[in-house]
């Protein structure tokens, strides 16, 4: 690191308003409110934090693939079963359930 960064850092560390904000926020907005006072110190962070969540959801990925794929239930089709295993997304089941059409009765 340059000089002119880490004694940035060190005022970052002791400043007590930083402090309350890195207990009471997320990470990510943390970065965003301290990336306005301290742009060189917060681009450290955000750049090297970039390659951990897709490392990590690739993990995630392979881990319920292969826990779906077992001995047990090996003729599955993954395609679709994994995308909506890892999605963070809810479904929105009253709205899906609306747009179908009701099965006559013979």
């Amino acid at each position: 690191m340059e000089q002119d960064v880490q004694e940035k850092f060190i005022d970052l560390l002791n400043d007590s308003v930083a402090k309350n904000d890195f207990k009471h926020l997320s990470r990510e907005e943390f970065w965003c409110k301290v990336s306005s006072t301290y742009p060189k110190v917060a681009q450290i962070p955000l750049r090297e934090g970039l390659c951990f969540p897709s490392t990590y959801l690739c993990e995630c990925s392979f881990s319920t693939m292969s826990f779906m794929k077992s001995k047990y239930r090996v003729r599955l089709n993954l395609a679709a079963d994994l995308r909506v295993a890892i999605a963070k997304n809810e479904p929105n089941l009253e709205l899906l359930s609306s747009r179908m059409q009701q099965q006559r009765s013979h």
